[in-house]
């Protein structure tokens, strides 16, 4: 025989929203408290922060500078986003890395939401936001 209790207790464990509440938790632990170490790892890293740096210097939204030429070689929302980061955060690697975590955090949720439409809501979606 169970309490009432309990019962609410059972409830919030097999509820999707406490799942997800999970982990959403441990994986911004994991993505969001790296960005202070080590630099930016890699060429691209590196590439794209000073293209977000120069949107800043030139206020030039539209034309994604590097090495002072105009690039078309990618999509401009990730400088866009890098650049909006240093606005905020200012000039600096945790601020480069910090669109990166979020769009990470944002691929587990949605992996995570697939998981409970293909599987349901069990472990397997807690397994497969995991991977």
């Amino acid at each position: 025989m169970s309490t009432p209790v309990i019962e609410r207790y059972d409830r919030l464990l097999a509820s999707p929203a406490f799942h997800l509440t999970i982990i959403v938790i441990l994986s911004g632990l994991v993505l969001f408290t790296t960005l202070q170490r080590g630099g930016l790892s890699g060429y691209d890293d590196a590439v794209y922060a000073e293209e977000g740096r120069q949107v800043l210097k030139t206020g030039n939204w539209t034309d994604v500078q590097f090495n002072g030429g105009v690039t078309y070689e990618y999509p401009p929302m990730f400088v866009w986003m890098e650049a909006a980061s240093m606005s905020v955060f200012g000039i600096n690697d945790a601020a480069a890395k910090l669109p990166s975590a979020v769009c990470g955090l944002l691929v587990v949720i949605v992996v995570y939401l697939i998981g409970c439409e293909l599987f349901g809501a069990g472990l397997t979606a807690v397994v497969a936001a995991w991977v």
